[in-house]
């Protein structure tokens, strides 16, 4: 091998990993899949990937040639639809029938793509604060609030894309703008709202609940490094999002005077909560609104809301016959089965559909209904034992996805 082919072949795998990372592969599928595109390419590789951090090393098989390669990067948010455009690219490049040069191009062309529309995106937002309001069983009234939150989160996120202070205080504030536009809206209304379920809704694209899952996930594959780090990441911004809520919460106590609606109980007037039914409903809405917000391609956006069907359906089945924090095994085992099955049907990552299945499936809410507890606001959801149902089910989600892959193994690494 020339020192030129060699040139090419690293560049295309440093470039194809970094760009793997910013769409939201987890650490043990990025891996495993540049493995197998140098073992394509000829040459030999070792990989760690952690969510701070890239390190590379490339060689050829009578080691005259190496590259090592490190980079500091920051975690983001996933982008579905380029992670599955990347991975149709290595398909073509493992069936030869694009060349390495065409295919690192395209990946350029993949990075700079366009994605939705600001207003489309605004619409997703939106209706994600309402849809989970709304799957909490909530009245229409606090549907209506949590919308309305949420879209005053997205504007705050439209204005950390252009400001860097904004975006590296971006979790309290948008929680805290959230609690003071939700106890002026309680202040002003006398119809009962639940101000701490509403800030919640509004901010429910932020909880973390999938990172812990994905940390917990990479702590079971042995990448410790990744998955601590994850984890840990995770926590900090749990942490952040309910200090800002806890803080707006606490200066309107005090700013506003005792009123006739939510401080004076035996004033308010009750809202009749949405009947059971629109659940479903609000399933199809919420991973609607992630398809948006996850950027998946629109031939892949049925199977992501029918993920969610699978997940929640599945596991609302099991409770039936099971404990409750056992039913997400349940839930986890059939999404992981649903979403391997997609890989060999559309030959696609499964991250692609299974994000929105386990947005539905985890507990990041608990966490921070647990912390509202812990701090004595007034209590979103009365549950007992939270803190022990969070780690059980984070685990039950673990071992699903553990079972499903040995049942039916995925058809490719992502």
């Amino acid at each position: 091998m020339t020192q030129d082919e060699f040139n090419k072949r690293r560049r295309f795998i440093v470039k194809l990993g970094y760009q793997l990372h910013q769409y939201g592969t987890p650490a043990y599928g990025l891996e495993a899949h540049l493995l197998e595109v140098t073992d394509l390419l000829n040459v030999n590789g070792s990989f760690i990937a952690t969510p701070t951090s890239l390190t590379f090393v490339i060689w050829t098989s009578d080691r005259t040639q190496e590259y090592n390669y490190t980079e500091r990067v920051l975690p983001t948010s996933p982008n579905l639809g380029a992670l599955a455009r990347t991975h149709e690219l290595v398909e073509q490049l493992f069936m030869a029938s694009i060349s390495i040069q065409e295919a690192e191009k395209q990946l350029s062309d993949i990075a700079n793509a366009h994605r939705f529309s600001t207003m489309l995106e605004c619409c997703a937002f939106t209706l994600s604060g309402g849809a989970f309001s709304m799957l909490m069983r909530s009245s229409l009234f606090e549907c209506l609030v949590a919308s309305c939150l949420s879209f005053l989160v997205f504007l705050l996120v439209l204005w950390s894309r252009h400001s860097k202070r904004i975006e590296k205080m971006l979790d309290p504030i948008a929680t805290l703008v959230a609690a003071v536009v939700a106890a002026t809206i309680d202040y002003l209304l006398p119809l009962t709202l639940n101000v701490e379920l509403a800030i919640l809704a509004s901010v429910i694209v932020f909880i973390p609940g999938l990172s812990l899952t994905v940390g917990l996930n990479e702590l079971s594959a042995r990448h410790l490094i990744s998955g601590t780090a994850k984890i840990m990441d995770a926590m900090m911004q749990m942490f952040k999002l309910y200090f800002g809520a806890f803080l707006g919460l606490a200066i309107m106590k005090h700013v506003l005077p005792a009123h006739p609606a939510h401080w004076a109980e035996n004033i308010s007037i009750p809202v009749a909560p949405l009947d059971v039914t629109f659940v479903w409903l609000a399933i199809g809405i919420l991973c609607g609104s992630l398809v948006v917000i996850f950027h998946n391609r629109l031939q892949d956006a049925v199977f992501a809301i029918l993920a969610g069907y699978v997940a929640y359906g599945s596991s609302i089945l099991a409770a039936n016959y099971v404990d409750v924090r056992l039913s997400a095994f349940f839930g986890a085992l059939f999404l992981g089965l649903y979403c391997n099955s997609f890989t060999w049907l559309r030959n696609a990552p499964t991250a692609v559909i299974s994000l929105h299945g386990l947005v539905v499936l985890v507990p990041g809410s608990k966490i921070f209904m647990g912390l509202n507890s812990f701090l004595n606001i007034n209590t979103i959801e009365p549950i007992n034992n939270i803190g022990q149902q969070t780690f059980l089910i984070l685990m039950s989600l673990v071992a699903g996805f553990i079972f499903a892959n040995v049942l039916l193994p995925q058809k490719k690494s992502l």
